[in-house]
């Protein structure tokens, strides 16, 4: 028998209807930042010495107005309202009490641009991540890349999408190689996405990985994560990303048939978000053969 809801508590729209909502978000500040791509605009440095633009905050502001319009009840996690230092600000749960007492309250996770070095450089790679989290597991989810125009999104339980297109991940590699899988799928090299700075977790891991398979690195976590779930990597390692990384693209990961994890395997999912405050969360995402095959160390 299912428990009452508490008083007060508002239902939760299904994963379908929040997915078209994370996918308009998305393309909101999707569209900002491309409309902003090779132009002026101020750059700033947080103290951990990563830059912030103008473009982060207007496209953030963007989105939040949008989710606001339809969820004005929820919480909402985004990358530029932290503190420089990546940790959430003093008081941040504090922004809509009524929803952390509710039972089925949601959490959105955003970064409104996933990618900022590659963009101040003029790098081509970037993209815009929104999810929404009940009670710790995404439940949707969307990522854009603005310059591709190519918009991957997920809902729980009913698949995940690439400009509608269904995304399916065979039990080998990746959708370009499927002459690899079965009997040579243990002797074939990965392609696996690596993290772009050092760090202590997940470090053997990658180190691994360097000296046995094929390495990329985009500058993205949200585009390593989308390209798992597309087939283009057969797996990707992240060390220092945060939930406003990753929530989307595990998503997509998970409804295209991959697995995600921390580095060694244990559940990524779900997260205590009354304790979560911007701290790193390493993970290692893939095909179901290639993550098993990792933590192997094969």
């Amino acid at each position: 028998m299912s428990r009452p809801r508490p008083a007060g508590a508002t239902r939760v729209p299904s994963p379908q209807r929040l997915r078209r909502l994370a996918e308009g978000a998305a393309l909101i500040g999707g569209r900002i930042v491309r409309a902003a791509y090779g132009r002026s605009y101020t750059v700033s440095l947080k103290r951990d010495g990563s830059e912030v633009t103008t473009i982060d905050l207007t496209a953030e502001r963007g989105i939040l107005a949008c989710l606001r319009a339809q969820r004005p009840q929820d919480v909402f996690i985004a990358e530029e309202r932290s503190t420089p230092n990546g940790r959430a600000a003093p008081g941040f749960w504090k922004q809509r009490p009524e929803a952390r007492k509710a039972e089925a309250h949601l959490v959105w996770a955003i970064d409104p641009l996933d990618g900022t070095r590659n963009f101040i450089r003029g790098v081509p790679l970037f993209a815009c991540s929104v999810a929404a989290l009940q009670d710790g597991e995404p439940v949707a989810g969307a990522i854009y890349d603005p310059l591709r125009d190519v918009l991957y999104s997920a809902a729980a339980g009913h698949g995940a999408f690439a400009n509608g297109r269904r995304l399916r991940l065979t039990q080998g590699a990746s959708r370009r190689g499927n002459a690899a899988d079965g009997v040579l799928a243990p002797r074939r090299r990965l392609i696996v996405a690596i993290p772009s700075v050092r760090c202590r977790m997940a470090r053997g891991l990658v180190r691994r990985v360097l000296a046995q398979h094929v390495v990329r690195n985009l500058g993205t976590t949200a585009l390593h994560l989308a390209l798992v779930a597309e087939g283009g990597f057969d797996a990707a390692i992240s060390n220092n990303s945060r939930l406003w990384d990753i929530a989307a693209g595990a998503l997509l990961v998970i409804e295209a048939g991959g697995v995600i994890s921390t580095p060694d395997g244990q559940a990524l999912f779900p997260l205590d978000m009354r304790a979560y405050r911007g701290g790193p969360i390493p993970t290692l995402a893939g095909a179901r053969a290639a993550h098993a095959r990792l933590l192997r160390g094969a």
